[in-house]
């Protein structure tokens, strides 16, 4: 099992993205988290939402991991069991 967590880049995080985060932690179930909407988002709201978004993952003790290319793919995919 695999949680999928699903954020819009100008949306921010949201209280119930929080909440999802939380619960995925408490139950020890691996997880993904896709950003959304990047194309229309500005920089600077995308950049707030990124960093907020590492800083709750970080504060669950998951270490974030961008994959911003396909090369990375593989790499995050290899890991995500790995309970980061």
């Amino acid at each position: 099992d695999y949680c999928l967590l699903v954020v819009g880049s100008n949306m921010g995080v949201q209280v119930m993205t929080r909440e999802h985060i939380a619960i995925a932690c408490a139950l020890n179930i691996p997880m993904f988290v896709a950003v959304t909407k990047v194309d229309i988002c500005p920089e600077n709201i995308l950049k707030t939402t990124r960093t907020a978004l590492a800083k709750l993952l970080r504060s669950h003790g998951k270490m974030p991991f961008p994959v911003k290319d396909m090369a990375a793919v593989q790499v995050a995919a290899d890991t995500i069991c790995s309970d980061r």
